[in-house]
């Protein structure tokens, strides 16, 4: 089968509009012969409405990943992450530039957890939190366990579908936490769930250059209520993504990504809640 290029553009909003948080990986995972390697995962995003003012923050989200293969089927991952905002408009105020800790974890990769007909591929990663975040700290988060699962299969005419889906949930002390976005702090609920339901369709135009559109939805779950979340919200997704593999050990991807909250009516790529979006893959 062809490789299928599976960078997601799965994105978290802060509030109840489209700022992003860190983006899930799909069932992205090492490559290579060695039984040790390391990788590199950077997401780059704006919000189109901080972009239009000139002066937009630049979110970055770094993942280095610390790989042992296990065997053929499983390679354990330990996972440090981090996120930079770059000085400048962020959510529609002027921020100076920050660095913080972000969802770090330990993964558990597995290439092939389901043995399915028709030529189907299936990738799971099991996922271990640690409190690392800061949203997480403040609410005594005592840590989280997630899910990333995929079935891809291809198509005729150099088509290829696929069936993504996340979820995690922690275990947290507090129902609020007191956030400093914005111009003055805020008391926030606290996410202590999330799981998101993807389906993706990819040309591929030869072995290097892809296009790809996914449709999702997603479901948010609080411990509380405050101005800004509900303890339970939902949002429609969307991804157009143009992807391009460097080398075997390089990948690219640009485009821009929609999350509408669901009691909106739906409009694509809506300034309000879109952002444009980079992304690359090193594996080593």
């Amino acid at each position: 089968m062809r490789k299928l290029l599976t960078l997601a553009l799965l994105l978290s909003p802060y509030t109840a509009s489209a700022n992003a948080d860190a983006p899930s990986i799909s069932a992205w995972v090492p490559t290579g012969n060695g039984q040790i390697s390391a990788s590199y995962f950077g997401y780059y995003s704006s919000e189109v409405n901080d972009f239009n003012t000139g002066n937009g923050s630049v979110y970055m989200y770094n993942l280095i990943a610390l790989n042992y293969k296990i065997n053929p089927r499983f390679t354990a991952s330990l996972r440090p992450t981090f996120t930079y905002d770059t000085e400048g408009v962020r959510y529609g105020y002027e921020m100076p530039a920050k660095t913080e800790l972000a969802d770090s974890h330990i993964a558990l990769i597995d290439k092939n957890p389901f043995s399915l007909p028709y030529d189907i591929k299936t990738k799971g990663i099991y996922k271990l939190f640690a409190p690392t975040a800061p949203d997480q700290i403040e609410a005594e988060t005592y840590g989280g366990v997630g899910l990333d699962f995929e079935a891809s299969r291809d198509l005729p005419q150099a088509f290829a579908v696929s069936y993504y889906t996340r979820g995690w949930v922690l275990a947290q002390k507090n129902s609020t936490y007191t956030s400093n976005e914005g111009k003055t702090p805020k008391l926030k609920a606290t996410q202590n769930g999330q799981i998101e339901h993807w389906l993706r369709l990819t040309k591929y135009f030869g072995d290097r250059l892809n296009i790809s559109q996914g449709v999702g939805i997603k479901d948010e779950f609080y411990n509380a209520t405050d101005e800004e979340h509900q303890r339970h919200e939902a949002f429609q997704l969307l991804e157009t993504n143009l992807n391009y593999s460097v080398n075997d050990n390089i990948d690219l991807s640009f485009g821009v990504a929609q999350s509408n909250p669901s009691f909106k009516s739906f409009e694509i790529y809506n300034n309000d809640n879109t952002s444009y979006v980079i992304m690359t893959s090193v594996r080593m």
